[in-house]
């Protein structure tokens, strides 16, 4: 793409963001708070906006500002994500929120080399915050980013290849050195390939860029990206032993007790505390079982069984009540084995 190709793509993208997109989202605002715009940014990885609204609108209710967080403790902000999945972000949440606090007096650094050294900050959390809160000419690039960019190509390449990154990285970048707005330019591209330049079904019309896009012009746009060749899910089956003497209850704030540990070699929700059970790797999904549940790359078949005698887990497990045990591991996994009635079951 040429100079004025880049310029014109930029003004087209700012003009229709003014006019047409511009969304109405919670962590959005004349004057950004950069605090605000981090805990919506890591929310969204691997979540859409829609879903992510209700959770973002909880945390900022419960900690309204970067101070307030830094004192929450890992199980109240595990808490809070539950249903979020991913909880490693959860855990990057707090340990930077304590560092701005403690090393940079509860202020977010205004640049992106500065915020990408942070726990849990990347290259596209990074440029987002930067540009959209300071105006720092840098591009962002995400799934959406890619996706435009590609389709405007016009080309088969493998799109989530480190390569093809650079080359989305650097005509982000480009695009944001022709407005006096960065923020706009990457607000309008995110906003382009979640609205208009979407995964399925292109609606290339309302495009304000469809005049440089070659996919259009080649009548590719329904077929590029390629798809990505997906990794096979391992299957798994959660042999859990038998809950003898409790009832199944759907109010799970009450005080109802179940033994669990970390399970030595546990190959899912790794370093948290499951009920007790046997983990068994199959190279097909077993005939019977009580429920299918998906985490990652992982598809657990569930099952409950009689404990073995004498048989202990490696690490000492404990008895906590669901709501403790939600605080740790905020899966949903763990309502499903609490609800169902075979975990109940007299031995």
């Amino acid at each position: 793409m040429t100079k004025k190709t880049h310029s014109e793509l930029s003004k087209d993208l700012v003009s229709w963001y003014n006019e047409c997109s511009s969304r109405a989202l919670p962590w959005r605002s004349d004057s950004p708070d950069p605090y605000k715009v981090w805990i919506s940014e890591i929310m969204l990885q691997q979540t859409t906006s829609q879903a992510v609204i209700s959770y973002y609108q909880k945390f900022i209710s419960l900690w309204p500002n970067v101070k307030s967080l830094s004192k929450a403790t890992q199980e109240e902000v595990n808490e809070a994500w539950q249903g979020l999945g991913y909880y490693s972000r959860a855990r990057n949440i707090l340990k930077c929120a304590k560092i701005i606090v403690s090393e940079y007096n509860s202020t977010f650094p205004k640049n992106s080399l500065e915020l990408i050294k942070l726990p849990g900050i990347g290259p596209y959390t990074s440029s987002a915050i930067a540009s959209i809160c300071h105006e720092e000419q840098c591009g962002v690039v995400d799934g959406n980013v890619l996706r435009v960019y590609n389709r405007l190509l016009g080309e088969s390449v493998e799109w989530w290849k480190p390569d093809f990154h650079k080359k989305t990285q650097v005509f982000s970048n480009t695009l944001c050195c022709f407005e006096k707005k960065p923020s706009e330019v990457n607000q309008a591209l995110m906003d382009l390939g979640a609205t208009v330049c979407t995964p399925k079904s292109p609606t290339c019309m309302l495009c304000p860029i469809q005049q440089f896009c070659m996919s259009k012009k080649k009548n590719l746009q329904k077929i590029l990206p390629i798809k990505k060749q997906v990794k096979p899910k391992e299957i798994w089956l959660y042999e859990v032993y038998k809950n003898e003497g409790t009832q199944v209850d759907e109010d799970l704030s009450k005080n109802k007790s179940l033994e669990v540990c970390i399970h030595k070699n546990q190959p899912f929700l790794k370093k948290n505390l499951l009920p007790l059970g046997r983990f068994t790797k199959l190279k097909e999904p077993p005939k019977t079982f009580s429920f299918r549940h998906s985490i990652t790359n992982n598809s657990i078949f569930v099952d409950f069984v009689k404990p073995l005698k004498n048989k202990k887990p490696t690490n000492r497990s404990r008895n906590m009540t669901l709501k403790e045990l939600g605080r740790v591991t905020p899966s949903s996994l763990i309502k499903k084995i609490w609800q169902s009635h075979e975990f109940h079951e007299t031995i």
